[in-house]
């Protein structure tokens, strides 16, 4: 793993940027179920090659796939992801947060819901704010 915290974020940004792309994350999910031939993901997403090509291409540059050659007989390549691929996506622990701030306009509703909803599944502690606080929660609406 890159130390230097702008090349793991240009790599997150290059990452981003290739999986963008409706039918190149479409390739990356085929390829989460293994390797596959240019010919099998032409059929599966129903493209021209020349088009896959590029996509293919794209997903190269920012290190998501790997091409290589048939074992058997070194004539059929297959694409598959690369190691770590997916990894560093969304930044996470390498950043240590010590705790979330869930921030709305007036802080009498949804930022205290999301702090809520964020303790249920983290133990990553939250608070919430509002740019212009309310002088209590909102009521929501009578049933």
């Amino acid at each position: 793993m890159n130390t230097d915290p702008v090349e793991d974020f240009q790599a997150r940004v290059a990452k981003h940027a290739a999986l963008a792309d409706p039918a190149r994350l479409r390739i990356v999910d085929l390829l989460t179920l293994g390797d596959l031939a240019p010919t099998e993901l032409q059929a599966e997403l129903g493209m021209p090659s020349n088009l896959l090509s590029h996509h293919l291409r794209v997903l190269e540059g920012a290190g998501l796939t790997i091409r290589h050659r048939s074992e058997a007989d070194r004539r059929r390549s297959y694409f598959r992801l690369a190691a770590g691929a997916l990894e560093g996506l969304v930044p996470g622990a390498e950043y240590g947060a010590s705790r979330v701030l869930f921030v709305c306009t007036r802080n009498s509703a949804r930022s205290q819901l999301a702090a809520a909803l964020w303790s249920q599944i983290s133990g990553i502690p939250s608070i919430s704010a509002g740019t212009h606080p309310a002088d209590s929660i909102a009521r929501g609406p009578l049933m």
